[in-house]
């Protein structure tokens, strides 16, 4: 994936000018761009200069024509629908998110024979993508946290507790690196913050756990690995983060308690 950024003259959509950029470069290359049902440009008289995400192609002008009016088609279809469903997560053969909407049009992308199911994904996701009621670290973790109440529910501890771990990673990943005196302790704390969220899930799922003397051992050693995340993010004072872990912390430790005694 390459970011280009572009400075347009006074063009609107449909004008032949807008799919072909002289980049600038050293060799004067012009590059075309299709996907432009996805980008809202400037009609303004002095347009300012906007960024876009390209991906290369080996494909036919005429394929991606093709596939330029089929995205229009679907970029026209979803202004008038006001929900294209929620977001699961595909366990096998790798955890990702999936959409039963964008699945079956790209099964009819593939079949039609306009492309693969990849040039699909690039034709539909981009008109697709800003239509969603939540962010992808906000799906990530409301889709987990439903299939591993599934899970639990079926007596699947393990997997439960995979699928949480994995929007774990996934929202700790795409936190932002703050060094230890680039904190601001008066920064204010967002409760919603997808990563408190993934916490709250497992630290659900371990409490579950230590209720039931079968998968006590479970639950204690899934809050003992809570506690552990507390000092692998640097932050100089106690964060909501650190505190949410607390509470599970405090459970599992009167749950001992109480079973010494």
């Amino acid at each position: 994936m390459t970011e280009h950024e572009l400075h347009p003259i006074s063009i609107r959509l449909g004008d032949p000018r807008i799919t072909k950029w002289n980049l600038g470069d050293e060799h004067g290359q012009e590059v075309r761009f299709f996907g432009w049902h996805a980008i809202k440009t400037s009609q303004s008289s002095s347009p300012v200069p906007f960024s876009v995400t390209s991906a290369h192609t080996d494909s036919s002008l005429l394929s991606l024509c093709v596939q330029e009016v089929f995205g229009s088609f679907i970029t026209s279809i979803l202004k008038i629908t006001d929900d294209i469903g929620d977001i699961n997560i595909q366990e096998t053969p790798h955890f990702r998110l999936e959409n039963s909407l964008v699945t079956e049009i790209v099964k009819v992308f593939a079949e039609t024979r306009l492309g693969s199911n990849e040039d699909a994904l690039l034709c539909i996701l981009p008109t697709m993508v800003p239509r969603l009621r939540l962010s992808f670290l906000e799906n990530a973790v409301v889709a987990a946290k439903r299939m591993a109440n599934q899970h639990r529910r079926a007596g699947e501890w393990t997997q439960a507790e995979t699928v949480l771990r994995w929007a774990w990673e996934v929202c700790k990943e795409s936190q932002p690196r703050t060094r230890k005196d680039d904190c601001q302790i008066d920064q204010p704390v967002h409760v919603d913050d997808p990563v408190q969220q993934a916490a709250i899930a497992l630290g659900e799922l371990y409490r579950w756990a230590i209720c039931d003397n079968k998968t006590k051992d479970f639950g204690l050693h899934g809050i003992a690995w809570l506690s552990d995340q507390k000092h692998r993010h640097q932050v100089p004072s106690p964060s909501t983060l650190d505190e949410i872990i607390d509470r599970y912390i405090y459970v599992a430790e009167k749950v001992v308690q109480k079973g010494d005694n």
